[in-house]
């Protein structure tokens, strides 16, 4: 149990005062070793900061990829947007191609002459035992049937509702009202939900027992459709849908419109996307230069007690200085490969080094550059980006999971374990210390009441004569 103290009533030496003086004299030794913990901790946080800078510079790296397709970005333009609309990719060949849209893709719709007077309206109230909507999508291995159970209480709305349940994303039961708000004559519908004719085309099939009913026995068929382009030099060609990709290398087509005639699609160099997606390179570098910049610092500060030198929290650490002399020697020993090309190093890019280390971009002799030679200009960025980029690069040497980055922040929460063990002992053992020492002042105080308590007992028998000299 605590020992109680009494802050020296009888020696007149105040106990707690000089233990808690002399345990927190001792307690001075564990001020490095804090310092330390929080020096790792502070570190750990600069480095993680540091390899988020490196993986942003990773993902801005990976779209000049000789991997990603290619590493100048292309635009298409179409003579005839009304018509159709094109997008390219980088990797996109520059040429131009001439197509005409025949016929748009389409999906199917299936409606019936039968009036109800209303979503809750039974849609065969004469029907005798159970009759079966057969209704099958698609062709040849893409086909699917299902049939649909229909009774005399089977209304509009539940019906529709089967349907759409039924075959989910491929096929949509619905209604409309085509009569009025006050003569309401609604109209079932079954829509198919993929165009082309593979995957979209619909029939429905009443069984006898409705036919019996008089009901589902006409419909309206608009069928499934694919699209039909002419290439010129080629001929035609049919895809499902509108949307196509895979028509002309590395482009997009958006059909909006057949029967307009010839349209052509042209595909360029953009040079100015291109040169942002650079600039975004050389920025997420700077980003990197700066902050090791920032951090790697050492001050020397003067004052009363003398001077110290103030570390920065990358400044005890080479992880960041290697991580950017390796992508520096990526930068210079780039090289575009392309025999007597004008376009050979980073240089040629218009992108050179400033001073302070961080890289300058010349958008403008970049442009010249691609005009000149827009095959060197690739060459260069995805030699450069395949070094640094890919899986086994120079970036990933460091962020990778037990990486650079990872050993150093490891080796630093190692140390600190190591340290905060020590700590904890050094505590347990303060701790002990000041336990004795309360029980030394405590067995002090003890000794002393009673010798002052005896003094006073004396003191008393004397003074009242109880004491006989002879």
């Amino acid at each position: 149990m605590p020992i109680i103290q009494f802050s020296g009533l009888a020696s007149g030496i105040d106990g707690k005062a000089i233990t808690d003086a002399m345990i927190e004299a001792k307690r001075l030794a564990s001020i490095p070793l804090e310092n330390k913990v929080a020096i790792n901790d502070a570190e750990n946080e600069a480095l993680e900061e540091f390899n988020t800078k490196l993986l942003s510079l990773n993902t801005i790296v990976n779209d000049f990829l000789t991997l990603a397709g290619g590493a100048i970005e292309k635009q298409a333009s179409s003579s005839n947007e009304d018509a159709v609309r094109a997008v390219a990719s980088s990797n996109a060949g520059t040429a131009s191609t001439t197509i005409n849209v025949l016929n748009l893709a389409r999906t199917a719709t299936i409606s019936f002459d039968d009036r109800f007077a209303g979503p809750d309206a039974k849609v065969a109230p004469g029907l005798v035992g159970t009759g079966t909507l057969s209704i099958t999508v698609g062709v040849g291995d893409a086909q699917q049937t299902v049939d649909i159970s229909v009774t005399n209480q089977t209304t509009l709305e539940e019906l529709v509702a089967k349907i759409s349940d039924a075959l989910p994303g491929k096929v949509q039961g619905s209604f409309v009202n085509a009569g009025t708000e006050t003569s309401p004559e609604y109209v079932m519908l079954i829509q198919g939900l993929e165009s082309g004719v593979d995957l979209g085309t619909l029939s429905v099939t009443a069984s006898p027992e409705l036919a019996g009913a008089g009901v589902f026995q006409s419909q309206n068929v608009v069928q499934a459709e694919d699209a039909l382009i002419e290439i010129a030099g080629i001929g035609q060609v049919r895809r499902p849908k509108n949307q196509i990709n895979n028509l002309l290398p590395g482009v997009s087509l958006d059909l909006k419109q057949a029967g307009t005639g010839a349209v052509t699609i042209g595909v360029s160099t953009d040079s100015s996307a291109t040169a942002k997606k650079v600039a975004d390179m050389v920025a997420a570098f700077n980003d990197i230069v700066k902050y090791s910049d920032e951090n790697d610092t050492i001050e020397r500060v003067e004052d009363e007690e003398g001077a110290n030198n103030v570390f920065g929290s990358l400044a005890r650490t080479r992880v960041d200085d290697q991580a950017i002399d390796a992508l520096r020697r990526a930068l210079a020993d780039a090289q575009s490969g392309i025999p007597d090309s004008s376009v050979q190093t980073m240089a040629d890019l218009g992108i050179t080094t400033e001073r302070d280390g961080t890289l300058k971009f010349d958008e403008t002799k970049f442009s010249q550059a691609i005009g000149q030679n827009a095959g060197a200009v690739e060459s260069l960025l995805q030699r450069f980006s395949d070094r640094v980029g890919t899986s086994n690069g120079v970036i990933a040497n460091y962020t990778r999971f037990n990486g650079l980055v990872d050993m150093a922040v490891n080796a630093n929460n190692t140390e600190t374990e190591s340290i905060n063990a020590r700590l904890q002992r050094l505590e347990a053992n303060l701790a002990r210390q000041r336990e004795g020492l309360e029980r030394i002042f405590a067995n002090l105080e003890s000794t002393v009441g009673r010798l002052n308590n005896d003094s006073s007992a004396l003191v008393s028998l004397i003074s009242g004569g109880g004491v006989q000299q002879r």
